[in-house]
């Protein structure tokens, strides 16, 4: 039996690149090769499973950098897709939106998914930053600008509180 370039490659980096193709190129690329037609009509793979889980990998870098940045309305469109912004993973080193908003200095979308969303204020990611933490660190900060004082103030002020107002703004 012929032995081709793919067969010596572990099926796991075989299935993990498999998972990026759409399912016509899938199909072409079985039609093709024997090995990759075993894989791809393989049914234990969930190749369709592999794909969600990366898109939402995908989603979840999105909504921290949109986050940091303070895009509020692509933070909002990510979330609507489903996210959890509450729960943390390892790939970001356990921090959550609402960190990745206070570290840059994002208060508005750090006060949106305090609001919205369930945080422990003292959970700490792999750095030891909570959220509090880091606001208290970035108030004793001389280089802030007063309306960003009274910013971090307000939300240290919510946070300590654990009191959720819906219907007024802290920082807008």
């Amino acid at each position: 039996m012929k032995k081709n370039f793919f067969s010596a490659l572990p099926e796991e980096t075989i299935i993990n690149t498999l998972s990026f193709l759409k399912a016509n190129t899938l199909g072409r690329v079985a039609q093709t090769c024997q090995f990759f037609n075993r894989l791809a009509n393989d049914k234990h793979l969930e190749l369709d499973q592999l794909r969600q889980q990366r898109i939402k990998r995908e989603l979840w870098g999105n909504l921290m950098v949109a986050a940091r940045s303070n895009n509020l309305e692509e933070v909002k469109k990510i979330l609507k897709k489903g996210i959890d912004p509450s729960k943390t993973n390892s790939y970001h080193l356990n921090r959550t939106p609402l960190l990745a908003a206070i570290e840059g200095r994002a208060y508005q979308t750090a006060n949106y998914l305090w609001r919205k969303y369930t945080f422990d204020p003292n959970f700490k990611d792999k750095y030891g930053d909570s959220p509090i933490s880091l606001l208290k660190k970035q108030l004793a900060n001389p280089a802030f600008k007063d309306k960003e004082i009274k910013q971090i103030r307000a939300l240290i002020k919510e946070m300590q509180e654990e009191k959720i107002t819906q219907n007024k703004c802290l920082v807008c």
